[in-house]
């Protein structure tokens, strides 16, 4: 009995003395503790501690035994299952984009919380977690550029894990969409990818998205009583309201169907835009080009004809008839030869662009015995009082439109001085206490040319005369009630507002079309207000596509818009500037100025009077709620390239003849 307790106690001990072999791998053994491999293709199975059989090689098959099953693996921080064929979104993106020739995939944290709460899961939108996904374009390892993919959720999420493989998940639906992710990815992002998948198609992908989810919800049920520990505090929940938060241009008239992804695709469409927007200003420019009216020269005889037909009067028509025979006959049998003085005024006076009728008139009003009160002995010093006497007679019985193209009416005698107004040091133009023409009280001049040093400043800006400065702001004009409180109370605007209110009564342009200088825009509706801010809107844009930004600027206060625009003109650049009060253009006029800045200097521009005033008559022919900016701009490029042809400027001053 002795021998075989002790046999059997042997047994029992060798049984126990036999060690197991704990390495992982099939086929080579580190511990020793693995018997030696019967021949090679034989896999070694770990539960059974033997080695197995060969299999068959037939097609289809492995070469081996069958893979033991391992269990399923838990994520620390998002609590998801993932089965042996399972691989994470983030590892997939990985994969792929260094099979592609991308560069690895990397994730940065985004501030804020995205579009907010949403009902598409228990973490959609309620966390504060929320990470993008840059993608480099190559591989190589350099700084970022334009083509790189940048991704972001739109929404955040309460788990970290979650919102960074959530990032991966937009990697793989924009860059990799035609694979079938749902097939390797473990839930809940299987049911999130495709829930992403048919929002963006419009339609399900791979698979029914609500019966997966109610699968999902089975299986996350049943997982979670074996192996899914209910210690985490947070788990990655199913997101059917997955979103990128992609940049978009809403202004482009075309729409890709290829989502913008990089900075390089969004700069393309911003280049496109304006290439659409210049195509549609040289469109228009192109036919405003071709249906320019045709101008039509006509003399004056042949235009009182016109407009006594336009009006039904044709009564008179036989009348002019007669008129032009006598002044024919005049011309031919009169007494011009033995009149010296008549024929030494009317060869002056037509030199110098009167008509022969005009003057034959104007003599025979001054002079009507022109025989019996000139004397033949006296000729000579009548002469050159005569001509004066009939100068003045035609500047002031003819219209402007009447004189002769060039002649200024201020010349020789005809230089009408208007005095200073008494409150010309009162209306915030900065120039006090003036009188006598500008100059100062002691009766010095305050520069060479004998005005006041803020008189040449405020012309010099403007391009006036000191004249017509002086004329200007000693100028009274209509506000039609509104108050100049409400106005800007800048030096500045105060003379420019002084100005074109000058020019409206030059030119009787009704204040109700003009911004500042009526209520009219306080009576509109906030559809109308609306109207103009969205065409201002939508000009200013088309403006900044042409022009570079050197040359272009704009200025918006409170109330007001100022546009500025370069214009060369000689050695110097003129500034075009355009005011209008926000709300109200394009239905009211702007005020509209050709400066030159700040320039203190006097420049080869001394013809604003003049042009200013064809400005305006230009804006006065704009119908209400027309953009006029670009066109105007073209109009003023013209009037300057029109002055530089010319060989000498034109210093007629119609503006002050108009005071």
């Amino acid at each position: 009995m002795g021998k075989s307790m002790t046999s059997k106690a042997g047994s029992s001990s060798k049984k126990d003395s036999v060690k197991k072999c704990t390495c992982d791998h099939p086929f080579q053994c580190n511990c020793g503790n693995r018997p030696e491999r019967p021949s090679r293709g034989h896999k070694w199975d770990p539960t059974l501690q033997q080695w197995g059989g060969k299999g068959h090689k037939q097609k289809g098959a492995s070469g081996q035994t069958a893979s033991v099953a391992t269990a399923d693996k838990i994520t620390s921080v998002g609590n998801v299952a993932i089965k042996q064929w399972q691989k994470l979104p983030s590892k997939i993106l990985s994969e792929l984009c260094k099979k592609d020739g991308k560069g690895v995939p990397f994730y940065t944290s985004v501030k804020g919380r995205g579009g907010g709460d949403a009902d598409g899961g228990a973490g959609a939108g309620g966390g504060s977690h929320r990470y993008k996904v840059i993608i480099p374009a190559t591989n190589k390892k350099s700084n970022t550029n334009d083509n790189d993919v940048v991704l972001t959720p739109s929404l955040s999420v309460s788990n970290e894990e979650q919102a960074k493989e959530e990032a991966a998940l937009l990697g793989l639906l924009y860059l990799f969409p035609k694979l079938p992710h749902e097939r390797t990815l473990p839930e809940p992002y299987r049911a999130t990818f495709l829930a992403a998948l048919k929002n963006t198609q419009g339609g399900g992908g791979a698979g029914d998205v609500e019966k997966s989810g109610e699968k999902t919800s089975g299986n996350s049920k049943s997982d979670s009583k074996s192996t899914i520990p209910t210690s985490f505090p947070a788990a990655a929940t199913a997101n059917t309201q997955l979103t990128a938060n992609l940049p978009s241009f809403h202004k482009a008239s075309t729409i890709t169907s290829t989502p913008i992804l990089t900075k390089a695709q969004m700069n393309e469409v911003r280049k496109q835009h304006q290439r659409e927007v210049q195509g549609r200003i040289r469109k228009h420019e192109a036919i405003r080009n071709a249906n320019k009216p045709m101008e039509v020269f006509m003399s004056a005889t042949f235009r009182r004809r016109i407009e006594r037909l336009l009006t039904g009067d044709g009564s008179n028509m036989e009348d002019d008839d007669r008129d032009d025979d006598e002044e024919v006959l005049d011309e031919n049998g009169g007494d011009d030869d033995e009149d010296v003085v008549k024929s030494y005024v009317m060869q002056r006076l037509i030199h110098e662009g009167f008509t022969s009728s005009q003057v034959r008139k104007a003599y025979k009003a001054v002079y009507p015995n022109s025989n019996a009160s000139i004397d033949e002995n006296q000729d000579d010093q009548l002469m050159d009082k005569a001509y004066e006497e009939i100068l003045q007679y035609l500047c002031i019985h003819l219209k402007e439109d009447q004189l002769p193209l060039g002649f200024d009416p201020r010349g020789g005698t005809l230089d009408v001085v208007r005095p200073v107004s008494k409150k010309f040091g009162e209306i915030g133009s900065g120039v006090g206490g003036t009188n006598n023409n500008g100059k100062d009280k002691d009766g010095g001049a305050a520069n060479d040319e004998g005005y006041d040093a803020n008189i040449v400043q405020f012309a010099n800006q403007f391009g006036l005369d000191p004249k017509e400065a002086i004329a200007v702001l000693s100028f009274e004009g209509k506000h039609e009630g509104v108050p100049l409180s409400s106005l800007p109370q800048t030096k500045e605007f105060q003379r420019q507002y002084k100005l074109w209110n000058a020019l409206m009564e030059t030119v009787s342009l009704p204040v109700e079309r003009m911004c500042f200088f009526c209520n009219v825009s306080d009576e509109m509706s906030d559809e109308e207000r609306e109207r103009n801010e969205e065409a201002s809107a939508n000009e200013c844009e088309a403006l900044e596509a042409i022009f570079d930004s050197e040359e272009f600027s704009i200025k918006r206060l409170e109330s007001t818009t100022t546009i500025s625009i370069d214009l060369p003109f000689g050695d110097c650049t003129l500034f075009l500037e355009v005011h209008y009060s926000q709300g109200s253009y394009p239905d009211l006029l702007p005020m509209v100025f050709l400066t030159t800045g700040n320039a203190t200097q006097a420049t080869k521009y001394r013809f604003g009077g003049n042009l200013h005033l064809k400005m305006i008559r230009f804006l006065s022919e704009i119908t209400p709620g027309q953009e006029c900016i670009f066109e105007l701009f073209g109009y003023v490029q013209s009037l300057l390239q029109e002055e530089e042809e010319q060989s000498s400027l034109d210093n007629t001053s119609a503006l002050l003849a108009k005071f």
